[in-house]
């Protein structure tokens, strides 16, 4: 079983590494790879796995929600170091976008954000989460 759901999960990462456009229509594209597939797409791949666990559209899911965890922790990243080299840094203690959200809660935001926006791309909407964060810290 456990065998059966690696494979599922290997072949939706190769899957979606060949056939992820490009994000930009430059010559070179600023963006590729899950984070450039559409929130349509996104909440396609949510409803179709809530009703089906074991499909191959969850396994979708699962990489769409490691790509924006990865995209907030690289976004954290670069905001703590940008806090640290304010002259006032002080002011702002130690401050931490991921501080209280988890697997869920970052779900259930990019849900209701990509009902609104179908058309956007994942990687847009991970930006307005961390947009959402940073906010969050100053007031």
């Amino acid at each position: 079983m456990a065998t059966r759901c690696g494979s599922k999960l290997i072949a939706a990462a190769i899957g979606l590494a060949l056939l992820a456009p490009a994000a930009h229509a430059e010559d070179r594209p600023w963006q590729v790879g899950v984070g450039t597939r559409t929130c349509g797409t996104f909440m396609n791949d949510l409803r179709e796995s809530r009703r089906n666990k074991g499909s191959l559209e969850a396994s979708f899911v699962n990489l769409e929600l490691s790509w924006v965890q990865g995209w907030l922790s690289a976004e954290n990243q670069e905001f703590k170091s940008t806090v640290s080299k304010m002259p006032d840094k002080a002011k702002f203690g130690d401050k931490d976008l991921l501080i209280g959200l988890d697997v869920d809660a970052i779900e259930g935001w990019l849900e209701n954000y990509c009902r609104a926006h179908p058309l956007d791309h994942l990687f847009a909407a991970a930006n307005a989460l961390t947009g959402e964060l940073v906010g969050r810290q100053f007031k």
